[in-house]
C-alpha cells in the first residue's frame, strides 16, 4: 500500500496541530535565512544580529527548527527589520 503525503511534516507529526506548528516554524526559519542572505550577513555578524549564542547558531545553521519556538523566530525576524503579525482564522 502506498500513501501519498503533501508535506513531510504531515508524515512525522503526531497530530495536525503539531504538523501546522512544524510548517510554521520551518517557513519562519526559511524567511530568516532569506533575509540574512538579502542583508549579506554571514557567520558571527549574522549570529550577533540574531542575538544567538554559539550553540543555537549551530542549531540554526543545521535547520534545527525544534530548537526555536515561533516566538523566538518572530523575534529574530523583527531583529532583521520585519514586522510580525499573528492572526487567527
Amino acid at each position: 500500500m502506498t500513501v501519498e503525503i503533501d508535506n513531510i511534516f504531515d508524515a512525522i507529526a503526531t497530530s495536525p496541530e503539531d504538523a501546522a506548528d512544524l510548517k510554521l516554524r520551518s517557513s519562519m526559519m526559511d524567511l530568516v535565512k532569506t533575509k540574512l542572505a538579502e542583508l549579506h550577513l554571514k557567520g558571527t555578524k549574522a549570529r550577533d544580529k540574531l542575538q544567538l549564542d554559539t550553540e543555537h547558531w549551530s542549531y540554526f545553521k543545521q535547520g534545527g527548527i525544534s530548537f526555536f519556538t515561533p516566538g523566538k523566530l518572530a523575534h529574530m525576524l523583527e531583529l532583521l527589520g520585519h514586522t510580525v503579525t499573528v492572526c487567527a482564522e
